[in-house]
């Protein structure tokens, strides 16, 4: 097994529809209940780009298939990025397990601490953008002192909080930061 996870072909192609996706499934899915919507997430691409791009489908399945394995492995390479899908044995197997879980990961950095990413061995800090300058200093201090007692620290890299509280992690231990796609 080498060092950075390497995705199967079809899992990175899932993840780059979504991604292509994104602007529509907000629209769609603010019609429907969220059980039919994880549903929908489990079928084929074809049926998922119907649903919820029914006008912009063919091209934007065309653009994904078209892609050759190769090109995704470079454009990856050059992004400086690693990925892992579900079918690689690193990835979380919480997050493998949990509804609507990712079909991969991308990742920079370390991509052996998202087998660290077990509620035993890792603690989540979030808070306000807009934070005080108490609330920043105490959410350096936390992700300081959880980071030395070696406790992985996640976070989502936005402003105030989550940024001091990387920040504090950095000072003696590990981060990790979690981007919405």
């Amino acid at each position: 097994m080498s060092y950075y996870p390497r995705p199967c072909p079809n899992c990175l192609r899932r993840a780059r529809l979504l991604a292509h996706l994104a602007p529509y499934i907000e629209r769609f899915a603010s019609g429907l209940r969220g059980d039919r919507l994880a549903g929908l997430l489990g079928r084929e691409n074809y049926e998922l780009a119907e649903s919820v791009a029914p006008d912009t489908a063919p091209a934007l399945l065309n653009c994904v298939r078209e892609i050759s394995d190769e090109q995704l492995e470079t454009e990856l390479a050059e992004s400086g990025c690693w990925c892992c899908c579900r079918h690689d044995p690193r990835f979380p197997v919480g997050l493998r397990e949990a509804p609507g879980a990712p079909w991969a990961l991308f990742g920079r950095g370390d991509p052996t601490l998202i087998q660290q990413l077990q509620p035993e061995a890792a603690v989540t800090i979030v808070g306000a953008r807009r934070a005080s300058t108490y609330g920043r200093d105490v959410a350096r201090e936390l992700g300081r002192d959880l980071a030395s007692a070696g406790l992985l620290i996640i976070s989502g890299l936005s402003f105030g909080v989550e940024a001091c509280a990387h920040r504090g992690a950095l000072d003696c231990g590990k981060t990790v930061a979690v981007l919405g796609t």
